[in-house]
């Protein structure tokens, strides 16, 4: 009776940290661009190299690293390009820039036209 006790305290003291595991992976999976399917996160592909990158991720949560470590290792491993929402930095400076410089190109225009009317 004792050791059907103890079994069902210590699984309900490891569930919470399973699901909380859980919900780390699929945030994460839909953080990161799967390689092969263009524009689709590894969380809606199921190409094998995002079941690969998956299980990855879920042994690096396993061993208690945090998203940004996590981030930071899929980026060093494939480049900025995996991430979904890549940093601002010197090489995706132009990525982040262009919308508003397209939509400040577009104002100008449009009040150039205004104003020579």
């Amino acid at each position: 009776m004792y050791k059907y006790i103890i079994m069902l305290s210590l699984l309900s003291i490891s569930m919470p940290a399973s699901a909380e595991r859980s919900k780390r992976l699929l945030s994460l999976s839909k953080e990161i661009r799967c390689v092969v399917c263009q524009g689709q996160s590894i969380a809606d592909s199921n190409a094998p190299i995002a079941k690969d990158m998956k299980h990855k991720i879920k042994l690096l949560l396993e061993q208690k690293k945090t998203e940004k470590e996590i981030r930071r290792y899929l980026s060093q491993r494939y480049g900025d390009n995996i991430l979904l929402r890549p940093p601002v930095n010197r090489s995706t400076w132009l990525l982040w820039g262009f919308p508003l410089l397209a939509g400040l190109s577009f104002l100008g225009r449009y009040a150039w036209k205004l104003a020579g009317k």
